[in-house]
């Protein structure tokens, strides 16, 4: 479905629609993403909460009232065209860009307000991945690691072996594929 964002098997998001674009105003059978969620119950493990969640970059809206819940134990995907929302919504969510309108929370926690917090319990690759090219795997390694107080090496190695990766190799020779193995 051109232009939304789907998300989950209930729900979907429509994307603002663009001058040059039909806009399907077909009846959806999800829920829409512009009512407000209940509020979810005590123990029932919502983990990504969304409400309202916009932002725009000047007058071109990027992501527009997302309501969204996501339970403990669910397997969720962003599925929409370029342009839909997918990964603003998810740099929203990490708070590596900030919302022109809404709130979003991790595991309970307030996505701008506790982003250290949500941060170390999460990771993030994103697709466009640029790592340094001339280094090898294990500099890579221990530069970031060294951000982030050092780094057990045989929780390294032990991560490396279980993604048959080989650290030994520069950067710029490895694939797409094994650069995101190494960004993990």
């Amino acid at each position: 479905m051109k232009g939304s964002l789907k998300v989950g098997k209930a729900v979907s998001y429509k994307a603002p629609p663009r001058a040059a674009r039909p806009v399907d105003k077909s009846p959806s059978p999800a829920r829409s993403f512009r009512e407000p969620l209940p509020e979810p119950q005590v123990g029932a493990g919502t983990v990504i909460r969304t409400s309202g969640l916009t932002k725009s970059y000047g007058k071109r809206p990027a992501l527009a009232e997302l309501n969204l819940e996501v339970g403990s134990g669910q397997v969720f995907g962003f599925l929409g065209p370029n342009g839909a929302g997918k990964t603003t919504t998810i740099r929203l969510l990490l708070d590596l860009i900030r919302p022109t309108a809404g709130t979003a929370s991790i595991f309970g926690l307030d996505s701008r307000r506790d982003s250290p917090a949500i941060r170390r319990r999460i990771g993030y690759v994103p697709g466009d991945l640029a790592l340094y090219s001339d280094l090898t795997g294990h500099q890579v390694v221990d530069f970031f690691a060294g951000l982030r107080g050092g780094v057990d090496q045989s929780y390294v190695d032990s991560l490396a072996a279980e993604l048959q990766l080989d650290l030994a190799q520069e950067v710029g020779t490895l694939s797409t594929g094994n650069r995101q193995k190494l960004g993990l």
